[in-house]
């Protein structure tokens, strides 16, 4: 039966999205002791984790198709409601109930990678804010006419390195 078989990948989608939202919440605390190592570790199990989402998200799509097939659908392609509408008895309740999780988990992983980033422009802030009271600022950043100096003080001024041979 393929509400079943939907139904199944739409749980998959699910684990995978908590598993996603554990990783951000760990990304928190690593961003905040500036961890690059565990940070790149992070982010290559993020990255795992989008391409087992997206690979589901085909198979879903796909099944949405399949199962849609032969009934009117609300607008230009199909949606989780149009399938809703389609089945009946416990597997109605099922898709709803699996529908409502990933959006509930979905919109917490959207928040929580909101503070991830905005954490990580406050730290981006910082280093540049650092780097900038290390590294010296020229004082003008246009031409200046250079000021006349006698040939006395050039030579005064002058260090052994710019003495010509």
């Amino acid at each position: 039966m393929s509400s079943q078989k939907l139904l199944q990948t739409l749980e998959s989608l699910f684990k995978q999205h908590e598993s996603l939202y554990d990783l951000s919440i760990k990304k928190v605390d690593v961003i905040k002791s500036s961890n690059i190592e565990s940070l790149d570790k992070i982010l290559i199990e993020e990255q795992k984790h989008i391409a087992i989402i997206n690979k589901l998200n085909e198979e879903r799509k796909a099944m949405v198709y399949e199962l849609v097939s032969g009934h009117p659908i609300s607008g230009n392609e199909p949606t989780m409601t149009d399938c809703i509408n389609i089945v009946s008895g416990q597997t109605k309740q099922q898709l709803a109930d699996i529908q409502s999780e990933l959006i509930k988990v979905i919109d917490k992983l959207k928040q929580q990678n909101e503070l991830n980033q905005a954490l990580i422009y406050q730290s981006l802030q910082y280093v540049n804010l650092s780097l900038d009271l290390l590294i010296p600022q020229p004082t003008s950043f246009n031409y200046e006419k250079p000021t006349s100096t006698t040939s006395h003080e050039q030579i005064v001024n002058r260090s052994m390195f710019d003495s010509k041979a």
